[in-house]
C-alpha cells in the first residue's frame, strides 16, 4: 500500500498537532459512551459492532468497516458484543492544523462510514499505529513513523470526502492569518479587539465584517472557541488541575473556565475529562 499526501503548498501548512492510536477486547454489552472532543475519531470494529449516533443520524457499523467522527462533535457510542461475548475495536485520535489554526478536517464533509475501498487501508494504518504506540517513546524513528502515518490516515479521509462548497472567505482567512497566529500564541494573555485591529491592519468594523465573514463568528467569540478547546485538549492529555488549565487558556480561576465549558460542551471539565478515556473510542 502506497499513500500520501502530494507536495504542495497546501501541504507545507499543515501540522500535526495531535496523535494516539488505541484497542479494546472487552465484554462491552450495555455499555454507551458519549462525549464530545476535540480531534478526529477513526474506528475499526473487529468483533461485535456498534450504532454510532450525531448530528441526528445514526449508524450501524459492523465488523470490518471503519466510523469516522470529526472534531468538536458530540457523539454517542452503543456498543454491541459479538458471538463471542465480546467486542474488539480499534481506533486513532488525530488532529491537524491548517495554517497552525484552523482544523483542517472542517474543510470537508466526510462520511460517517468510511467507504469500503478506503476501509481497507484505513486498517492497514490502524494495525500499523497500534505497534507504533506500543513501541518505546522518545525516539526519533518514532516521530517520524507516527508523522507519515497521520498524514496518510488524513490523505484516506480527504480522498473519501468532498471539499464543503466554496464561499469568499477564503480571502478573508488568508488576510487574517497573522491575526489567527497572535491568538493561537497569546491564549493565556488578555486579548482585545484594539489589538487584534491593529494587528490586522484594519478598522474595527471592517475587522469584524471580515472575520464574521471567515469564521461565522465575532473575533472575541472565536477567541474564547479557542480557549475552550485549549482546555478541551489539556483536560485530555494531561493531569493539571483545573486552575492551571484555567490560567494556560486565559481563565481568572477554574471556576469561569468550568461554567464557559459546560456552556459550550454540555457537560463540566470534569466530567469531559473522565470520559475522554483511553479504553474507548
Amino acid at each position: 500500500m502506497s499513500v500520501s499526501l502530494d507536495s504542495s503548498p497546501v501541504t507545507s501548512l499543515l501540522s500535526l498537532d495531535f496523535f494516539s492510536a488505541s484497542e479494546l477486547h472487552l465484554d462491552c454489552k450495555g455499555v454507551v459512551h458519549r462525549k464530545t472532543v476535540p480531534y478526529a475519531i477513526v474506528v475499526e470494529v473487529l468483533e461485535g459492532h456498534y450504532e454510532v449516533a450525531y448530528l441526528e443520524q445514526t449508524q450501524k457499523i459492523v465488523a470490518g468497516e471503519i466510523a469516522f467522527v470529526p472534531p468538536n462533535t458530540t457523539v454517542e457510542f452503543r456498543h454491541f458484543n459479538g458471538r463471542r461475548g465480546k467486542m474488539r475495536a480499534r481506533w486513532m485520535h488525530l488532529t491537524f492544523l491548517y495554517g497552525g489554526q484552523l482544523d483542517f478536517l472542517a474543510l470537508f464533509e466526510t462520511p460517517v462510514r468510511v467507504p469500503k475501498k478506503t476501509a481497507r487501508s484505513a486498517s492497514l494504518l490502524l494495525e500499523a499505529a497500534l505497534r507504533l504506540c506500543r513501541s518505546p517513546a522518545g525516539d526519533i524513528k518514532i516521530l517520524a513513523t507516527r508523522q507519515s502515518l497521520a498524514a496518510q490516515m488524513l490523505d484516506l479521509l480527504c480522498r473519501a470526502s468532498h471539499k464543503k462548497d466554496e464561499r469568499p472567505d477564503s480571502i478573508s482567512k488568508q488576510r487574517l492569518q497573522p491575526v489567527l497566529q497572535f491568538v493561537r500564541e497569546n491564549l493565556q494573555n488578555p486579548i482585545s479587539i484594539e489589538k487584534l485591529c491593529r494587528i490586522a491592519g484594519l478598522s474595527r468594523p471592517r475587522f469584524h465584517s471580515l472575520f464574521q465573514l471567515a469564521f461565522d463568528c465575532g473575533p472575541m467569540h472565536y477567541v474564547k472557541k479557542m480557549r475552550l478547546e485549549l482546555a478541551a485538549r489539556l483536560l485530555i492529555r494531561s493531569n493539571e488541575k483545573l486552575d492551571t488549565i484555567a490560567f494556560r487558556c486565559g481563565f481568572s480561576d477554574g471556576f469561569h473556565l468550568s461554567h464557559a465549558f459546560k456552556l459550550n460542551y454540555g457537560i463540566s471539565p470534569k466530567i469531559f475529562r473522565k470520559q475522554a478515556t483511553p479504553d474507548l473510542p
